[in-house]
């Protein structure tokens, strides 16, 4: 699909995608077609590098907030970050050895009770909000994936699914859920 995107010589496209849809060998295609991409991902397939693989299993819980790691693979970033957990990412259009590959940004302490928040919370101390150096790539990646995650909600919350036993039917609904949120979105937008 994205293939299908038109080609100019000035116009440069980045998707963001969540961790059910990432891959090197994805992003790595995507590169080579010189569309951008960046997401978060599962540590999954051979390309994934080891060395992230195992920062999850066994450190995830003992790095220092803001610890970052990156591997480069196939001309795919591949990139580990400590907040609450260890974020896992891919991206082809940032770097993490550049002034540029971070952002200040205001964050919200985790509370308490949060599973993961014992490293995040040491380094705000008392304070409820504090000034931090993110990546860049998490910074556009949470930026950018709001619109899905609200298409995920209208979806939700007017569901037309119902439990079927042919295959064909859970694509049949989401299309119908699909075309009535774009209809929707379209009707308030021709309101404005």
């Amino acid at each position: 699909m994205a293939q299908l995107l038109p080609k100019f010589e000035d116009s440069h496209f980045v998707l963001y995608l969540d961790n059910y849809f990432t891959s090197v060998p994805l992003f790595s295609m995507l590169h080579a077609e010189n569309i951008g991409a960046v997401g978060t991902t599962r540590p999954s397939g051979t390309e994934f590098p080891a060395l992230l693989i195992a920062l999850r299993q066994n450190f995830s819980n003992k790095l220092d907030w803001g610890t970052i790691c990156a591997v480069e693979v196939d001309g795919v970033l591949c990139l580990g970050w400590q907040d609450n957990n260890l974020v896992l990412g891919l991206s082809t259009i940032h770097t993490v050895h550049e002034a540029s590959s971070y952002i200040t940004r205001w964050r919200k302490r985790p509370q308490a009770t949060s599973t993961n928040a014992t490293s995040a919370r040491k380094i705000f101390g008392d304070l409820p909000r504090k000034e931090l150096d993110i990546p860049t790539w998490v910074d556009d990646y949470n930026h950018s994936m709001n619109s899905v995650d609200l298409a995920n909600q209208f979806r939700q919350a007017y569901d037309t699914q119902r439990i079927s036993y042919r295959t064909w039917f859970p694509l049949m609904h989401w299309i119908l859920d699909q075309a009535a949120i774009n209809a929707y979105k379209l009707a308030t937008e021709a309101k404005t």
